[in-house]
């Protein structure tokens, strides 16, 4: 499948950049309690928008695999929708955070991840992104996480914990026609997160990765 690759704006290099300097001049704790205080008052309030009538067994591609979050991309194309979904499934519920990883992976789902760009008129999956991430540690969406890298909504648990909403947009880039997400992956050690952007082009109707 041909993949759309583009790069990041200048901005986004910054915000990696910057998590890099936390790490490399030791802020720890402290750098993290300020940069989630800041992403909690930007993005705690958004909800899931769903694909309406969204039924995983209508898509025989998604066999065996397990639904996480769906988009509607209606307003872009109609009929399109995203799904983010996942094989070889393992539930971990936190019990407790005691380290910067934590914070990272939530109460999370592991396994092998991937996204797939749907035809929802008919029930067709279009195109499928593997988000091979052989050479980390894990790979893993949080269900539930504390307020920091995700968009949160739904009541919070008594680890402090929200839902997350991990297709809620993010800006890459000013491409009205365009639109990208990322999730995050923790590769061990300090509070350092792998960022994993990718979008969903209406011009191409492909979804596509970005190139750091």
């Amino acid at each position: 499948m041909n993949i759309k690759t583009r790069k990041i704006n200048i901005i986004f290099l910054c915000i990696s950049l910057g998590t890099i300097l936390v790490l490399v001049f030791g802020f720890g704790t402290n750098a993290f309690s300020q940069y989630t205080s800041f992403r909690q008052g930007a993005q705690d309030s958004a909800v899931p928008k769903p694909i309406p009538g969204f039924n995983a067994v209508d898509y025989s591609s998604l066999a065996g695999g397990l639904a996480i979050e769906t988009r509607d991309l209606g307003k872009f194309k109609p009929g399109r929708g995203l799904v983010l979904w996942m094989k070889n499934v393992k539930k971990t519920e936190m019990l407790e955070y005691v380290s910067c990883p934590d914070n990272v992976n939530g109460s999370n789902y592991s396994g092998e991840i991937y996204a797939s760009l749907l035809n929802v008129k008919n029930h067709r999956v279009l195109q499928t992104l593997f988000f091979d991430m052989s050479n980390e540690e894990g790979s893993s969406l949080p269900f539930r996480v504390t307020p920091g890298l995700y968009s949160l909504h739904g009541k919070t648990n008594a680890l402090g914990e929200r839902a997350t909403v991990l297709l809620d947009p993010v800006e890459l880039d000013a491409d009205p026609t365009c639109e990208e997400y990322a999730y995050y992956e923790d590769p061990g050690g300090c509070f350092c997160p792998l960022v994993v952007p990718f979008g969903y082009d209406s011009k191409t109707d492909k979804l596509f990765r970005f190139k750091v």
